[in-house]
Parts: C-alpha cells; sequence; structure tokens
C-alpha cells in the first residue's frame, strides 16, 4: 500500500477527528453506566436482573435487544476508529484498502475512519 495521500496540517485534523469521536463514544458508555446503576453501556446489558410484571417482560426484552444492537455499533466504530489512528501511525491512512487511490478529503472529513474509498463503500454496501 502507498503512502498517505494527506499532508501533515490533514493527518492532524483528522487524527484529532477521531480521538474525539472516540472520546466521545466511550464517554457516552461511561455516562450510561454512571446513570444507570446495573446497566453496563458497553455490552448492552443488564448486570444483574431485575423481577419485572409479566405484561413488561416483552418490551424490557425489546429495549434490551435494542440496547445491546447498539452497543454493539459503537464497539463496531471504536474498533474502525482504531484501526484509522494505526493507519495513521504506520503512514497507509487515507488510502483505499481495494484500490490502494487515495480516499477523497470530502470523505474522509465526513467519515475519517473510512478505509475505502466512496466507489468501494457503495460497492461493499450492495
Amino acid at each position: 500500500m502507498g503512502p498517505t495521500p494527506l499532508n501533515d496540517q490533514q493527518i492532524h485534523e483528522l487524527r484529532r477527528a477521531l480521538l474525539d469521536r472516540r472520546r466521545e463514544i466511550v464517554g457516552d458508555f461511561k455516562e450510561v453506566n454512571d446513570e444507570q446503576p446495573g446497566w453496563n453501556a458497553e455490552e448492552g446489558s443488564m448486570r444483574t436482573r431485575l423481577p419485572t410484571h409479566p405484561a413488561d417482560e416483552g418490551t424490557d426484552e425489546h429495549g434490551r435487544s435494542t440496547a445491546k444492537q447498539l452497543a454493539q455499533i459503537e464497539r463496531d466504530l471504536v474498533y474502525e476508529i482504531d484501526e484509522a489512528l494505526r493507519r495513521i501511525e504506520d503512514g497507509t491512512y487515507g488510502r483505499c484498502e481495494e484500490c490502494d487511490q487515495p480516499i477523497s478529503l470530502k470523505r474522509l472529513k465526513a467519515r475519517p475512519w473510512s478505509r475505502l474509498c466512496l466507489e468501494h463503500a457503495e460497492e461493499a454496501e450492495r
């Protein structure tokens, strides 16, 4: 894979955006855990199972399922951010993992954890 197509200033700004987003996600996990004793936001689950009224069990299960899905999405995003930070360190950040062409700065500013150029990202979504 070729070297990063970005200059030092662009890399600095994008690294800052990645770190800020990572901090925001991790902070959200901590905030939810602090506000709701027994809730593990990172896992999207309760640490303890409190008794509920039978009529509430379906709603509770749906809420837990949704929370788990959201927590997984955020864990996946933290992983993608960490991988982008690793690519910055190894000098390959900003290049498409499929075609090795530069990822547009506009795309990186919108999604700094992007691994693929827009063309290959659209292909991957199909």
